[in-house]
């Protein structure tokens, strides 16, 4: 994400020799498995995880939100922002924490010699960088840097005193309060980002206080019922404030204040209808299973991510019937 012009927006993407995938798999396998039998992975971990994914982190967050409400309770959460996650990972770190989870020693070994030595450089236009050695990250683009990843934010949750939910790094910290009471608000989750902050110092992991964001959802009937000053968070950071915002985008999915959804229908049914139109124009030069291989790349996916969550939506707006109305014209450029 970013510019495409600034440099520090790029990452470097492992490329693997087939018998190095070959051994990798089989190492993540083992360990994968050995984590989850002995119940090591933080239970609200949604990446990198068999049967979870973006939107059951989503979900996970949503169903907590809707919860609070129907106690007369208002939320705030603050999306937390790391600088380049996988590029810092130290790892000395990493390894003291495998150890930590009772690997023998000659894992141990073996995973430092996994880590250790790794050169990196930049070939453009048939050019080469010089070389330079990597001692901070867990290689991208491997099969195994994922789940040592998760293995190296997995303890963050235990400095944590309220819900905290992490899909890899992207972490989301949550906290409620009755609707009079945003002060409390205030003082648990400064609380809490001050322990995030804490952990992150310990572990050589720096955080993003520019991308970290804060937003109070009361719901409209709660937020009816809100003072003006009960309205405001004002959580500090690196003795920075965090930026509030109305709308947030949490993996994808556009989060509102209101916890109607509206701000994502209505970005989906926008996109839906540029594709849609774009489906169209071309429709003449390509053949049907062409134009269902573009529908189910790029209108289906629309439709469906995050479905579980934002069709539960006010019907007075009728948010359901805004997209799938846009439904019938998508599936007429495949099916005339």
């Amino acid at each position: 994400a970013g510019e495409i012009s600034d440099l520090n927006n790029y990452r470097p993407i492992s490329i693997l020799p087939v018998l190095s995938k070959i051994i990798e798999r089989h190492v993540h396998d083992c360990l994968f498995y050995y984590l989850t039998i002995n119940n090591l992975i933080y239970s609200n971990q949604s990446g990198f995880r068999s049967e979870f994914g973006t939107e059951t982190a989503v979900a996970f967050i949503v169903d907590s939100l809707l919860l609070n409400l129907d106690k007369n309770l208002i939320n705030g959460m603050v999306l937390v922002d790391y600088k380049k996650a996988f590029d810092m990972v130290d790892h000395c770190i990493l390894l003291d924490k495998l150890g930590a989870y009772h690997l023998d020693q000659s894992s141990l070994d073996w995973f430092k010699s996994y880590l250790s030595d790794r050169k990196q450089y930049v070939n453009f236009k048939r050019q080469s960088s010089t070389t330079k050695v990597i001692t901070d990250e867990v290689p991208q683009g491997s099969i195994l840097g994922p789940l040592l990843f998760l293995v190296f934010i997995n303890d963050l949750p235990l400095h944590i005193n309220t819900q905290v939910d992490l899909f890899a790094d992207d972490t989301t910290l949550l906290a409620a309060t009755d609707y009079n009471d945003i002060n409390e608000l205030n003082e648990k989750l400064s609380l809490e980002v001050s322990n995030v902050q804490n952990w992150a110092i310990t572990n050589k992991l720096p955080l993003n206080t520019t991308k970290t964001k804060t937003i109070l959802i009361s719901g409209k009937r709660l937020k009816a019922k809100l003072t003006p000053e009960n309205q405001t968070l004002n959580i500090k950071l690196n003795d920075d404030s965090l930026e509030q915002e109305h709308t947030v985008k949490l993996l994808g999915f556009n989060m509102d204040e209101d916890l109607n959804f509206d701000t994502h229908v209505d970005i989906i049914a926008m996109k839906l209808s540029k594709r849609i139109g774009i489906l169209k124009s071309i429709k003449s030069y390509l053949p049907r299973n062409e134009r269902i291989l573009l529908y189910n790349a790029m209108i289906k996916p629309l439709f469906l991510y995050c479905s579980i969550t934002w069709t539960n939506c006010r019907p007075s707006k009728n948010n359901i019937t805004k997209i799938f109305k846009l439904q019938n014209p998508a599936l007429r450029q495949n099916y005339p």
